[in-house]
């Protein structure tokens, strides 16, 4: 995501490029890619400084979306260079850019008024039949350099020239291509590890680091919508005897169990993640107060026991409840009351629910170990 104007970057153009090549345009559906430029942004930062070459960037944002409306997506992928894929015809295509052009410099007037004319170089290619990305890139960058030598505001618009039987594409198309494929690549798999860094390998529940990072952001936030806000630490009762009397197999199979009915039993808006190791969870409760926490936290266990209740061995989980701002406005601060209340529940003989009022009441010290499940 570009941070100036909130627009996706190169890996997103390729991506949404990519998906229309494997679709393969045709007459009655085809496709398009414009690529624009903004023309001597370098001197008009140098001039007139870094906020107006700013202005310029974002007019050059809203005049692109104000102009295709839902006929495409808008990219920035570079300093002074914007992209648009979708669908248009070939005739529309030149309209529709024609029309840009003409919008850009109407904003500027209106916004800048600015003797100096700020102007676009616009060049495109519709697609209407199969092509490699490599082909598409090509032949708009083509129609861009031609647009750039008119000087001015300028628009051109190129046909992708129709693959004939035998041919092979052009060299420059092929690396294009072959280097597209590479960082499409390189982004799913950084996408795949920056899922696998924040969930939860045997349950596929976000994980402590991305339960860590959820909680922080809606308490710097300060979202109204959000307060009072309320944790749940829950703890399974029983993982040490699964794991004696099934080996460690059964004990996977007791935390997935627990984990599915948690997750089936919690708000919409809740967010679940397994905490630390063993058969711990955390819950965030946005815009819940410790009583409407505490009937959560009793919804939750009870539905734990129900569906494990025909077991050899059910299933019982004790939790201990914290509520922001009474028990505190940091995250270490909320755990470390959730914490304290729930090894109050386990000494308590377990599948109960403790919360932070209860410690306050009973002026409660938590002993130095986690007795454990």
């Amino acid at each position: 995501m570009d941070p100036l104007t909130g627009l996706g970057n190169l890996f997103s153009c390729l991506v949404e490029l990519d998906h229309y090549c494997a679709a393969a345009g045709s007459e009655s559906d085809p496709f398009f890619l414009a690529l624009v430029d903004v023309d001597a942004l370098g001197d008009v930062n140098e001039q007139m400084g870094p906020s107006v070459s700013d202005q310029l960037l974002l007019l050059t944002k809203t005049a692109m979306l104000d102009t295709l409306g839902t006929q495409g997506k808008v990219f920035r992928f570079a300093l002074d260079s914007f992209a648009a894929v979708g669908t248009v015809s070939p005739d529309d295509l030149d309209q529709l850019t024609h029309e840009l052009a003409e919008t850009f410099c109407d904003r500027c007037a209106d916004v800048l008024g600015s003797e100096q004319p700020f102007t676009l170089s616009i060049g495109g290619t519709a697609v209407t039949h199969s092509c490699s990305l490599g082909e598409v890139i090509l032949c708009a960058n083509r129609a861009l350099h031609e647009a750039r030598d008119q000087g001015g505001t300028s628009v051109q618009i190129r046909p992708l020239p129709p693959s004939r039987a035998g041919d092979r594409e052009s060299p420059a198309g092929s690396m294009l291509s072959v280097f597209g494929r590479q960082i499409l690549d390189t982004l799913n798999i950084v996408v795949d590890v920056g899922e696998m860094a924040m969930t939860d390998p045997l349950t596929g529940l976000p994980n402590q680091r991305a339960a860590e990072l959820h909680l922080r952001k809606i308490l710097s936030s300060g979202d109204g919508d959000t307060l009072p806000l309320s944790v749940l630490l829950i703890d399974g009762d029983r993982l040490k005897e699964h794991n004696t009397r099934y080996g460690y197999s059964g004990g996977n199979v007791m935390m997935k169990t627990l984990a599915e009915t948690l997750q089936n039993s919690k708000r919409s808006s809740d967010f679940l993640a397994r905490w630390f190791v063993g058969d711990e969870f955390l819950v965030v409760l946005p815009g819940t107060d410790a009583d409407s926490a505490r009937q959560v936290a009793e919804r939750m266990r009870l539905k734990v026991r129900e569906a494990t209740r025909n077991w050899e061995l059910p299933i019982t989980i004790s939790i201990g409840t914290a509520t922001s701002p009474d028990d505190g406005e940091r995250m270490s601060d909320l755990i470390t009351v959730a914490q304290q209340a729930c090894l109050v529940a386990k000494e308590r003989g377990k599948d109960t629910v403790v919360t932070s009022a209860e410690l306050r009441e009973g002026d409660y010290t938590s002993p130095p170990n986690h007795p454990g499940g």
